[in-house]
């Protein structure tokens, strides 16, 4: 099955989802910076609308000048 296709997502499958390294999300998840569950205490997921609600909301303007651009927060 696809990942864009699922609606739960492994740390791994989140990785490759979202172009972020699988240790950069624990670094989130340990910082209660990124939406993830934890089901019966078993291993995390994320929900794929809540991935991209978070990546649309981590987004932030910047001036450059008199311009305005738009850009994700990274790493």
């Amino acid at each position: 099955m696809n990942i864009k296709d699922k609606t739960y997502l492994s740390v791994r499958e989140a990785a490759e989802y979202t172009g972020y390294s699988v240790g950069y999300l624990y670094k989130l998840i340990a910082a209660n910076s990124i939406p993830f569950y934890v089901p019966n205490g078993g291993r995390i997921i994320f929900t794929r609308v809540e991935l991209d609600e978070w990546i649309k909301n981590s987004k932030k303007i910047r001036k450059q000048g008199n311009r305005k651009t738009e850009s994700l927060i990274i790493r």
